[in-house]
């Protein structure tokens, strides 16, 4: 049987990244979803090359994504697309990564635990516009 193969040309995913650059308002933001290994198409490889074509952020799921992506040797800003536990509050923020918040809660335990690291914590206030799924 078969196997299916995937192969990415970087060239073009640059290309693309441009694409996107060039369509959007001039100083807008553009994050790139590396969630779930860049999709099956390897998390560092894919973010090195998101980094290069200029992206503004990276967008993962799991505070272990994000540690990948800084331990490769990532300076972008990146985003946790899913809430985190309590219990990955200091990893997220030691590895300088930004939680999505929904609750009050949330914002305080983060703010608190920051505070403890003598360190101030950046967040994404997500707002559940009526799909229910997250966010204040």
């Amino acid at each position: 049987m078969a196997q299916t193969v995937a192969r990415v040309d970087l060239s073009i995913l640059i290309e693309n990244i441009d694409l996107v650059r060039n369509r959007v308002p001039r100083g807008m933001k553009v994050l790139f979803a590396v969630k779930s290994d860049a999709y099956g198409h390897g998390i560092e490889e894919i973010s090195r090359s998101a980094e290069a074509a200029g992206i503004d952020y990276l967008g993962v799921d799991t505070v272990d994504e994000g540690v990948k992506i800084r331990s490769a040797g990532i300076k972008l800003p990146i985003l946790l697309l899913a809430p985190i536990l309590p219990c990955e509050i200091d990893r997220a923020l030691q590895s300088d990564l930004t939680p999505s918040i929904g609750d009050i809660d949330s914002a305080r335990l983060i703010a608190n635990r920051a505070r403890g690291m003598g360190r101030r914590a950046s967040v994404q206030v997500n707002v559940d516009t009526g799909m229910g799924r997250f966010g204040a």
